[in-house]
């Protein structure tokens, strides 16, 4: 069967690149030939970086320039290397919405492209896979009429957290809403071992975050890495008191969470990997829905990082992760049979 995912596959971010990329993988696996819908997206287009470079030489921020620059050569080559985009997509069978918050029709950008988010321009069969609504409010969705439409339009719908469980299901009128989980989490660990090994030489600590760490927490930062004998390696948005900071690569992002002692992130595929490779760690991004309720659903809301003095009490507590990897089991066991029978 030939399949079109409709998913943000363009994006310079770790996580919205390897939730396709794993979705992908799942379905060939699946013995179905996959491709991408593609969408118009400015937003790290070749021009939005350019931009972005000279408005940066301007200001002498000449290691924000490598860092774009850099960014973008690494997503390029692995977007262009991984997703096969349709040629038409008169020639798909079926179409895969998802993962990644496509429902958030409180972001602009995906409220300016909610006919394409939602299938509304084509008569194919439709499955919804692990679809988020981010923090959207229920009262925006109400005035529009054509998103109830839409989400009644699908031939099977399942999402990734709690929230959107409750919002979709009201908001549809459907009682065949399931909740299943991200497709990152449908692979194993092994199954991201794939490139060149990065010789790890020394031990760190891995901080995944987007925007500024407050002062008294690179302090923390500091005083913990200074006590354990290790280093803080930065992936994310620069940041100057890191030992290194690593360009933004999606499969170099698997790496140093494999190899990483423990990892702070406020990102949700952060938090994501973290529970997939076993390992400590704390966010102080809960005040995001898909943090809270992912938390939630693997019994780990004591990662929540509520005030920065706390953060060395807490990256040092324990996870059972023998119970963690059992629902993530189960969770994977379910969200795979919701493909199956969707597919059939």
């Amino acid at each position: 069967m030939k399949i079109g995912i409709v998913t943000v596959y363009k994006s310079h971010n770790c996580g919205s690149f390897l939730q396709a990329y794993a979705l992908k993988k799942t379905l060939i696996g699946m013995k179905h030939d996959v491709y991408f819908v593609p969408y118009y997206m400015f937003a790290n287009s070749l021009l939005d970086v350019s931009f972005q470079c000279i408005k940066s030489l301007l200001k002498r921020r000449f290691r924000v320039v490598h860092f774009l620059l850099f960014r973008y050569i690494v997503f390029r080559q692995a977007i262009c290397k991984n997703f096969q985009i349709c040629s038409s997509k008169m020639n798909c069978d079926v179409f895969v919405f998802g993962s990644d918050t496509l429902w958030n029709f409180a972001d602009p950008f995906f409220f300016q492209r909610k006919k394409f988010f939602l299938g509304l321009w084509t008569q194919k069969r439709k499955i919804a896979f692990s679809v988020s609504v981010g923090s959207s409010r229920y009262s925006d969705f109400l005035q529009d009429d054509c998103i109830e439409n839409g989400l009644k339009n699908f031939s099977c719908i399942s999402v990734r957290d709690d929230f959107s469980f409750d919002f979709v299901k009201k908001l549809s009128k459907r009682e065949d809403v399931i909740e299943t989980i991200d497709p990152t989490m449908l692979l194993r660990p092994e199954d991201y071992s794939f490139g060149k090994k990065i010789p790890f030489k020394k031990r760190f600590i891995f901080i995944y975050h987007f925007g500024n760490i407050s002062n008294d927490l690179a302090n923390e930062l500091k005083t913990y890495a200074s006590s354990k004998g290790i280093r803080i390696v930065n992936m994310g948005s620069p940041n100057k008191f890191a030992d290194e900071n690593v360009v933004n690569d999606p499969f170099r992002f698997v790496q140093y969470i494999e190899q990483a002692e423990c990892v702070l992130t406020n990102t949700f595929h952060g938090c994501i990997f973290s529970i997939l490779f076993n390992k400590r760690f704390v966010t102080d991004g809960f005040s995001k829905k898909k943090i809270e309720t992912l938390l939630a659903k693997f019994g780990l809301v004591d990662r929540a990082l509520y005030s920065d003095k706390d953060f060395m009490k807490k990256i040092d507590m324990s996870i059972d992760y023998d119970v963690v990897n059992k629902h993530i089991e189960g969770y994977r066991k379910k969200s795979i049979d919701f493909l199956e029978r969707s597919l059939v």
